[in-house]
């Protein structure tokens, strides 16, 4: 068409065209296309569903109609809407119960594999989280094997850094103990005492989880221990103190900790770990009864030093010759000690524990007795003294007489003696007036 009628036409088609495909784009837009399966239901056919409810179908049909019509297909979709709006005349609302029927069975089958979907999808869900499980499982084991691995190496390797003695790991529940040559440590496995380890040295790990506990450790060294008494009297009644050095060791580290109480309170100071410090509490309680009842027997001057003892006790042999303290029935503090160590060492010997040596270290007498005893010597040592220094004044002249003679040596010891003052001199000769046999004398004892 041409001129204005053919301008008109062509904006009337336009107008026309606009608005149809207007209405196929809003189409696009429907919520009636989410209703169906089949999105162009919805576009071609938005109100089919509410035609359905408006119908005179029975209730239950259309109850049906509402959950299952997503399922229609096109064509029974179209035909039903022609049906329901008046449109296809031929054909009444028994198509509808047909298509009912039909679609009952497509409800089964699409309830049947949507559980199918159901069950795949859960169980691939199920096998990526057993996977994941699985992964996360194995790294966290991996991980906590690791972290036990080296929270156990780090453990041991700090001890060895800083000379531990213990060092625990696994938050507390384990823990290394070290022990070095000569000394062993005490176990505990359910409350029973573990077979005691090598005393030569080593280290060993412990758990709580096996029920092992630490209990301290126990030196096979020799130990020293020094003991102060209180006054202890002498058969004499003379009160002494004593200073004694005990030198022990543990032999037997089971029957010790066996038959000793591995912890004490001295002085309100708790005693734990050394278990060996027990072991010289002890000690030191057993010897000092042991000691006492020794010297409760001995007279005071068995105390002291031999050597002194001869000031004050002299014994006689056979021939009447001076014997020192200790021989012939004459007993010195020295034999009373040993007697004393023995029989301390067969009162620890039953706890483990051997006694080596015992010395007195230091002995505290009265101060008057010490001023009794300084006297007895002085007088002791004098005749010995003055025999000594007769003997060396007459060495010392003998010596003098063979270089001058003994007759000059004589004259100068009379002159020694004789006070010149008291002496008169002759007025004819200008001498003094001496006996010649005086000389010969005196001679004769220098010689």
């Amino acid at each position: 068409m041409a001129g204005d009628s053919g301008s008109e036409f062509e904006a009337t088609l336009s107008a026309q065209i606009d608005t149809v495909y207007e209405v196929e784009t809003k189409s696009f837009y429907s919520p009636a296309m989410k209703t169906f399966d089949d999105p162009d239901i919805g576009k071609d056919y938005p109100d089919l569903a509410s035609a359905i409810q408006a119908s005179a179908l029975d209730q239950d049909t259309k109850v049906f109609y509402g959950k299952a019509a997503h399922l229609l297909r096109y064509d029974e979709a179209g035909q039903l809407e022609n049906i329901l709006r008046g449109v296809a005349q031929d054909r009444g609302l028994n198509y509808a119960y047909i298509t009912r029927k039909v679609l009952a069975d497509r409800v089964a089958a699409d309830a049947q594999r949507r559980d199918e979907i159901d069950k795949t999808i859960s169980k691939e869900r199920n096998d990526k989280m057993t996977t994941y499980a699985i992964e996360v499982g194995t790294a966290l084991l991996l991980g906590g094997g690791l972290w036990i691995w080296s929270d156990r190496a780090r453990a041991k390797l700090r001890a060895f850094r800083k000379g531990l003695k213990r060092s625990s790991f696994w938050f507390g529940n384990a823990e290394w103990i070290f022990w070095e040559r000569g000394e062993t440590v005490v176990l505990l496995e359910r409350k029973r005492l573990v077979p005691m380890t090598d005393p030569q040295g080593g280290y060993r790990m412990i758990s709580a989880w096996k029920e092992q506990e630490y209990k301290g450790r126990i030196s096979y060294k020799t130990q020293f221990s020094t003991w102060q008494s209180d006054p202890i009297l002498t058969s004499d009644g003379l009160a002494v103190h004593l200073g004694v050095g005990i030198w022990w060791k543990i032999i037997d580290a089971g029957k010790y900790v066996s038959a000793i109480a591995s912890d004490y309170h001295e002085e309100d100071h708790h005693i734990g770990e050394n278990l060996g410090e027990a072991a010289e509490f002890w000690i030191k309680k057993l010897a000092a009864g042991t000691l006492r009842e020794e010297i409760n027997q001995l007279p005071a001057e068995q105390l002291i030093s031999p050597y002194v003892q001869a000031y004050l006790q002299v014994g006689r042999g056979p021939e009447k010759e001076v014997l020192m303290p200790g021989t012939n029935g004459v007993p010195n503090f020295s034999q009373q000690l040993g007697k004393a160590q023995l029989k301390l060492s067969e009162k620890t010997i039953r706890y483990g524990i051997e006694i080596e040596r015992l010395e007195v270290q230091e002995l505290i007498l009265p101060p008057i007795y010490q001023q009794k005893l300084e006297a007895v010597r002085v007088a002791f040592l004098e005749p010995s003294q003055a025999r000594a220094l007769s003997e060396a004044q007459v060495i010392a002249l003998q010596g003098l007489a063979g270089v001058i003679g003994p007759e000059k040596v004589g004259l100068i010891e009379i002159l020694k003696h004789v006070k010149t003052s008291q002496l008169g001199m002759s007025p004819f000769t200008g001498t003094v007036p001496v006996h010649v046999n005086k000389f010969e004398t005196l001679g004769s004892i220098i010689y």
